[in-house]
């Protein structure tokens, strides 16, 4: 029901007026701002390319987590984990959605064809990957920012040095 709403709104763009009501309104501000997106078509290309490469490197991730697990899953059934992982990860009711991606992934396992405790152990692997990356992203992201705020305050210092003399 709710992607019909959403792919009326996309496609119609309808003009709702100024309300009081918060979700009127919340409306009202989503369609607006659908409707400065819809003006640079360029930018939603962007953005599909980017969700597909996005997609497809998550599937490839999730089909080496499993090849490495000793597992031969096909690439279809991947993606569809892989989909399945990034939808459950807007749904946090738990920190980190912790046993919820699981335990979708183990109601899908005939789908897939893999058995539960290979999922399981797949999805482990899958967040250990990604909080190796995150970390190691981070600690380097926050390594470089560190630097460049001292030599922002190394440049900054003789100026003020010099303003406190006048």
């Amino acid at each position: 029901m709710i992607l019909v709403a959403v792919f009326f709104i996309i496609l119609f763009t309808p003009q709702i007026p100024k309300s009081e009501n918060r979700l009127v309104s919340a409306l009202r501000n989503m369609i607006e701002g659908w409707n400065r997106i819809k003006q640079e078509p360029k930018v939603i290309l962007l953005y599909l390319v980017s969700t597909v490469i996005l997609l497809a490197l998550t599937a490839l991730q999730t089909y080496l987590s499993y090849v490495a697990l000793g597992e031969r899953p096909g690439l279809v059934p991947m993606l569809f984990l892989s989909t399945l992982g990034i939808i459950v990860a807007f749904i946090n009711f738990t920190p980190g959605a912790l046993g919820v991606k699981e335990a979708i992934f183990v109601f899908s396992s005939r789908l897939v064809r893999l058995p539960n405790d290979i999922l399981v152990l797949g999805s482990f692997v899958l967040r250990g990957i990604s909080l190796f990356t995150t970390d190691l992203i981070g600690g380097i992201c926050y390594w470089i920012i560190t630097r460049q705020i001292k030599m922002m305050d190394e440049e900054r210092l003789p100026v003020l040095q010099d303003e406190k003399m006048v």
